[in-house]
């Protein structure tokens, strides 16, 4: 699994997804590792010490009865407008610092402020 592991993180940072960090950080989040059914590696974060340091915003999120209606025009979907779709969200640079997670117990990794 490290191979794999290793490569797959290889292939976001050449993407820009997510970089190297060095400094002290607020919060670090778990790697977790998964096995897709196709044999490739989604890795994902275990977001409990993320949620524990965050502070919340006092407004509603949109329900799915608000969002539906802004999608009746939409002829098509694809596979392609799912996939990575959370790697496409801006996050301003002062929020990264709740964005990391540990890799092997040693580095942290953060994601990259222009994608997600």
């Amino acid at each position: 699994m490290k191979p794999k592991l290793k490569k797959e993180l290889a292939r976001l940072e050449g993407l820009n997804i997510i970089e190297k960090v060095v400094e002290p950080t607020d919060c670090v989040s778990n790697l977790v590792i998964m096995t897709k059914t196709n044999g490739k590696t989604r890795t994902c974060i275990d977001p409990k010490p993320l949620n524990e340091a965050i502070r919340r915003e006092h407004y509603p999120l949109p329900v799915i009865e608000d969002v539906l209606p802004k999608l009746c025009d939409v002829k098509v979907y694809s596979k392609a407008d799912l996939k990575e779709g959370f790697l496409q969200c801006t996050l301003e640079r002062s929020r990264l610092s709740k964005q990391h997670f540990r890799l092997l117990g040693k580095a942290q990794i953060q994601t990259n402020a222009i994608w997600c």
